[in-house]
């Protein structure tokens, strides 16, 4: 008779397997969601960089001002954030105290 360590292993097998089959379609359609939800995202980046230059040029034309060299109205990217300074970290455990050079333990 087997153990129940191996009929735990040999379950946990089988169960992985039926699990795999199952749940690879469902996988792959969440996977082309989000593939199709970036392509999304990039066209709608696009529409509106393509509406800011639009409105730009049209406010400098307007002004009579328009810039002679596109380059400079490329917008920067944004600086990263800060970093958050990390928390000290905590003294000892109690009940445990480091231990000295030379102390007996």
């Amino acid at each position: 008779m087997m153990d129940e360590k191996t009929l735990a292993i040999a379950g946990a097998v089988a169960g992985v397997t039926v699990l795999r089959r199952g749940l690879r379609p469902a996988a792959k359609e969440a996977m082309k969601g989000v593939v199709a939800l970036g392509d999304a995202t990039a066209q709608a980046r696009d529409g509106i960089r393509d509406m800011y230059f639009e409105a730009r040029d049209e406010y400098h034309s307007a002004r009579g001002n328009a810039p002679e060299d596109f380059s400079e109205a490329v917008v920067p990217p944004a600086a990263p954030p800060a970093r958050r300074p990390r928390a000290p970290k905590p003294a000892s455990s109690p009940g445990k105290t480091p231990s000295s050079p030379g102390a007996a333990a």
